[in-house]
């Protein structure tokens, strides 16, 4: 798992430090840290990437995949469930580092007036005999 994160998350931060120009160090989501800088405008992208990846589980693994509480995005605090919050948690870190929050496009930008209700996920087969966890059915 840790190398499916790895193999999913590093193109897209490598891609997006291409245009960043904070000059801080970014993790990688392996406990690394990459040379090339992240900007605040990139980290939004890298940070919904980072979500598909802790997306990811075992359909065969049991049960408390899908279980763990993140934020859906970095701007506002509105959560959905990952299987391993590890790349979000270390994105996360790294927009609160770069104070990004106090940029004037992010004071601009407001948040939607209550949050969806969301509840743990469940892992849910897809091709090659990986998962992705997924709302539970409701009737």
């Amino acid at each position: 798992m840790r190398e499916l994160r790895r193999s999913l998350l590093t193109p897209v931060l490598l891609g997006v430090a291409a245009c960043g120009s904070s000059g801080a160090p970014s993790a990688r989501g392996d406990g690394a840290a990459t040379d090339a800088p992240v900007s605040c405008a990139d980290l939004p992208a890298a940070y919904r990437a980072a979500l598909v990846t802790a997306q990811a589980c075992d359909p065969d693994g049991g049960a408390g995949q899908c279980s763990i509480g993140v934020r859906l995005d970095l701007l506002c605090g509105c959560a959905t469930y990952v299987n391993d919050p590890t790349l979000p948690h270390d994105l996360i870190a790294e927009w609160q580092a770069q104070n990004c929050l106090s940029t004037p496009l992010y004071q601009m930008m407001g948040c939607p007036t209550g949050c969806r209700v969301e509840t743990p996920r469940t892992c849910v087969a897809v091709d090659g005999g990986t998962g992705v966890c997924e709302e539970p059915n409701t009737p």
